[in-house]
């Protein structure tokens, strides 16, 4: 290591801080909010793992909300946020993260999630900096109106509209996915060459089992007794994610398994509506809604399925997860999770919407083990060769790099 780095060791990883005479460039990266979600989490895996002695990270939010910011801190990375009230305030915005890149004078500003992205481009276009914008769901196909009823079609079209129209001030896009990078090509026109596709990355150090003495643990905590399987759903509580068709599919699976457990980790919307759901199903008693918790990955080693009903998805980090801890995976057969699933050797897919078809999926998962045995040992292999969050990052580094170098050619 060069004498003028600094070696920095934390949860994520270890990672080099340039202090001074070394060249390395400042990225502005740019978000919604800091709360729980799956891009919030995979951009704190990322900054710590990123090369602190090539690239300085600083991460802007927009928007209250900032559960994560502690953590982020805890890494070492400059945090700055607006803390704007409203749901959108683009002018207000602007302005903020225009005084902000003066401040921080960042090389590149990389932006992701709807708001951010809009902000970032008409920044990045007045304050002469690139831009890389990452797209990291498919919010314009169909299924997002059926997902969210309150957002309505002209609401749907004018977003689409104005994304369409600032996507011309963008460097570079970045799609975490090969379902999103299509989509995109499709709904807003974006030119196939100016899309790299690089996926969400995780750790791969947590898998198999938990000891005797953790598993024992873990179950007092959640009051789990030791003779139940347990199933597991890890997303926010939004429609989008169908966890209304997971609690109705535990009536099948109890007639058979009588011992089958459901946890659902995460918070939402939805919530008070999933608790009255369950408590009038016949299954009440099989079925737990824990909110927000810190320690999915223990659970992912306790349970005994991973279960992800999603009718639309970007690239799920929580399914990355459940594959890198060896977790076997039942999950519904859209196109985002045919991409990172491969049917009856990786996980299995199932029906989407379709109560009878996921509780059959769950009851082959459970009580076929030679099957599970061989999903979660495959699915780790494929989660680790893919996903593994050192090898993303390096990606996205050499991103930066020929963003950057093409824009000092011009």
């Amino acid at each position: 290591m060069n004498i003028l780095e600094k070696e920095h060791r934390c949860d994520g990883g270890l990672y080099s801080e340039a202090k001074s005479g070394a060249e390395s460039r400042r990225i502005m990266l740019l978000i919604d909010t800091l709360e729980t979600g799956g891009t919030e989490r995979s951009l704190l895996q990322f900054c710590a793992h990123l090369d602190r002695s090539r690239f300085v990270p600083t991460v802007v939010s927009l928007y209250r909300g900032n559960r994560l910011m502690r953590n982020f801190q805890e890494q070492g990375i400059d945090v700055r946020t607006t803390e704007l009230k409203g749901k959108y305030e683009f002018r207000r915005a602007s302005r903020a993260i225009g005084d902000l890149v003066d401040q921080i004078e960042p090389d590149l500003i990389h932006t992701m999630l709807f708001r951010a992205n809009q902000v970032g481009r008409w920044v990045g276009l007045r304050k002469k900096r690139p831009v890389i914008c990452s797209l990291v769901s498919v919010p314009y196909d169909p299924v997002r109106l059926q997902c969210e009823p309150q957002l309505s079609y002209w609401k749907h079209r004018c977003i689409r509209i104005i994304d369409r129209f600032s996507s011309r001030y963008v460097d570079r896009f970045h799609a975490v996915s090969h379902t999103v990078k299509i989509s995109y090509e499709q709904t807003l026109g974006i030119p196939s060459n100016k899309m790299s596709v690089i996926p969400r990355g995780r750790m791969g150090s947590i898998h198999g089992r938990l000891s005797g003495l953790q598993a024992a643990e873990l179950r007092e905590k959640y009051s789990l007794p030791a003779d139940k399987k347990i199933l597991l759903n890890v997303g926010r509580l939004i429609p989008q994610k169908d966890q209304q068709s997971l609690i109705k599919a535990m009536r099948y699976v109890v007639q058979q398994e009588p011992n089958a457990l459901l946890l659902i980790a995460g918070d939402g919307p939805l919530r008070r509506e999933l608790e009255d759901e369950v408590e009038s199903s016949d299954s009440a008693c099989h079925v737990r809604l824990l909110g927000n918790v810190d320690d999915v990955e223990r659970l992912l080693l306790l349970a005994d399925c991973f279960v992800f009903p999603s009718i639309s998805e970007g690239l799920p980090g929580t399914v990355i997860e459940a594959m890198m801890a060896g977790c076997p995976v039942v999950a519904s057969d859209i196109a985002m999770l045919k991409e990172m699933i491969d049917d009856g050797q990786t996980g299995l897919l199932v029906q989407q919407q379709n109560p009878r078809s996921l509780a059959n999926g769950i009851l082959r998962m459970l009580n076929d083990t030679e099957l599970s045995k061989r999903c979660a040992t495959r699915a780790r292999e494929v989660a680790v060769s893919k996903y593994d969050i050192g090898n993303v990052v390096r990606q996205m580094e050499q991103l930066y790099v020929d963003v950057l170098d093409e824009y000092e050619r011009r």
